[in-house]
């Protein structure tokens, strides 16, 4: 994808990353961990290289129904974040067994553990769009996650990250982060826990959002929020 700005170009893509197997364990596969992010990428006034800063980013856990056979005790084992998921999907047996995503079946889901946007970009749906994007690239039949605003902060190398030793904001953001998920299509399950099934037109809307967010990059103002985040690593790396 490419966006023109003043005369130059700025190129927005997805990038996503297989992090390997959770385990080095044989017998306990089935547990993909992958990062996908969105990059705005262009040029410095004068220079032919490209310089790439991160819009949005998503830590997404791939797990096959057919291959982990015991979903809890390993997801338990990553994070506790994951372990109330897994709990909040044993806890939906009937509900999952009807819609074929028990624990061997034929299916796989996706568990989005983390999922941050540059304040700059916020109010966009765009972690949605990135998250429908991911479930559509990795295959997978429903995605669950834990809708909850967290305090970020800028990185040295221009990234938006959290940290989970500070409080968490308060009510209206929380609500506001609730709303925006229900909106784009997920359901309560269980325990804060929030899920939908991923559909072949969920993954297409996505990218069709994604491509019209091209030609917000390509403004002015996108552009500017680039320059910024670059001029911050640099400053960052002297």
């Amino acid at each position: 994808m490419t966006a023109r700005s003043s005369g130059t170009f700025m190129t927005l893509s997805v990038v996503a990353q297989h992090r390997g197997t959770t385990y080095s364990w044989s017998e306990q596969p089935g547990i993909e961990h992958w990062t996908v992010e969105l990059l705005l990428s262009g040029k410095m006034p004068g220079s032919q290289e490209d310089r790439s800063v991160i819009i949005a980013a998503a830590e997404i856990w791939r797990i096959d129904n057919n291959l982990c056979l015991d979903q809890v005790f390993e997801l338990d084992c990553i994070s506790n974040d994951l372990a109330v998921v897994g709990d909040a999907i044993d806890s939906s047996k009937a509900t999952m067994s009807a819609l074929s995503l028990a624990e061997g079946m034929n299916s796989s889901y996706a568990i989005a553990d983390l999922v941050l946007v540059d304040k700059h970009w916020r109010g966009r749906r765009i972690g949605p769009a990135l998250v429908f994007f991911a479930a559509d690239l990795l295959k997978v039949d429903a995605v669950f996650l834990q809708p909850v605003a967290l305090t970020t902060f800028l990185t040295p190398d221009g990234r938006v990250d959290t940290d989970y030793s500070v409080p968490r904001p308060g009510a209206a953001a929380q609500n506001k982060v609730r709303k925006a998920w229900r909106r784009a299509g997920f359901r309560k399950l269980a325990d804060g826990v929030v899920w939908t099934i991923a559909t072949a037109d969920r993954g297409a809307a996505a990218r069709a959002m994604l491509e019209r967010l091209e030609e917000e990059a390509g403004t002015a103002s996108g552009r500017a929020w680039w320059l910024r985040r670059v001029r911050h690593v640099a400053r960052q790396q002297r």
